[in-house]
């Protein structure tokens, strides 16, 4: 395959706080060679599913069209940036039906495919803030939000929906102060996106990871020495997954059942030490 692959990128500084970006750019996703031949499906109690090969399978090509504002905050306080962003999506890769004829008659099997008429909308805003103004030297707040849109039409019901693996929003909350003494230092992270959905033949589902915290300190006791603790999943998240099983197509088949897992790893804790030397 051979494809032109154009990128352009513009900014202009409207004063010494203030640049606005943008870029077009038209991207060429890379092919999964596993796609070209038939696999089995290992998912639960979807092992008896079996999905095609697809020798014309195409990359996924899209014309991406970003445009940025960011800002400088006086005083060196911080930094912070919206950018919108659209990608009109060809080719789509997907999982499309497929008539597999045999002896004993017809059945609908599945296949990687391509899809047309797809598109991924969103907003992002990024800002990090040091908060020395609030008298607590060191310290660092940033934060991330991504809301986001996407639309294809489902190769099986003919219904438009969202992109597999694209949720609605997703954020991220980071705190961390650095210290003179011993070179101490601590923090926190904290995250949530929304429910990530996915679509097949005989199923769609939603999976949601919930609200993630996670902690750590530092301290350098000795010039050579760094001791480390950290504390992962401190709201002991529990990741929750509701799957609609239909007895065949969803296009054309009732409901089966309705499944739910919930699955948490629990709180994680290391203390690590780190000698140079």
């Amino acid at each position: 395959f051979i494809y032109p692959k154009p990128r352009m990128v513009l900014s202009y500084d409207l004063d010494e706080q203030v640049q606005i970006r943008s870029r077009i750019e038209r991207t060429v996703g890379q092919l999964d060679f596993g796609d070209f031949v038939a696999s089995f499906v290992n998912d639960n109690n979807r092992s008896d599913v079996i999905n095609a090969g697809n020798p014309e399978l195409e990359p996924e090509k899209a014309w991406e069209y970003e445009l940025t504002y960011e800002r400088q905050l006086p005083n060196d306080l911080g930094i912070f940036s919206i950018t919108a962003l659209y990608a009109d999506i060809s080719d789509h890769l997907a999982t499309v039906p497929l008539l597999v004829e045999s002896g004993q008659g017809s059945e609908i099997s599945t296949a990687p495919g391509n899809l047309e008429d797809a598109y991924d909308a969103g907003i992002e805003f990024n800002s990090s803030l040091r908060l020395d103004w609030l008298c607590i030297p060191g310290a660092v707040l940033d934060l991330s939000l991504d809301i986001g849109r996407s639309r294809v039409t489902d190769p099986f019901t003919g219904e438009r929906r969202s992109l597999n693996e694209r949720g609605k929003y997703n954020w991220t909350l980071a705190y961390r102060q650095d210290l003179d003494w011993k070179g101490f230092s601590y923090g926190f992270e904290t995250s949530n996106q929304a429910a990530i959905p996915e679509y097949d033949l005989d199923y769609w589902q939603e999976e949601d990871e919930g609200q993630t915290l996670d902690f750590f300190a530092e301290l350098q006791p000795a010039p050579n020495l760094t001791i480390r603790f950290e504390a992962d999943n401190l709201m002991d998240v529990e990741e929750q997954r509701i799957r609609y099983q239909y007895i065949e197509s969803r296009a054309d088949s009732p409901l089966e059942r309705l499944e739910e897992r919930v699955s948490s790893t629990g709180r994680e804790f290391a203390l690590s030490f780190q000698w140079a030397f």
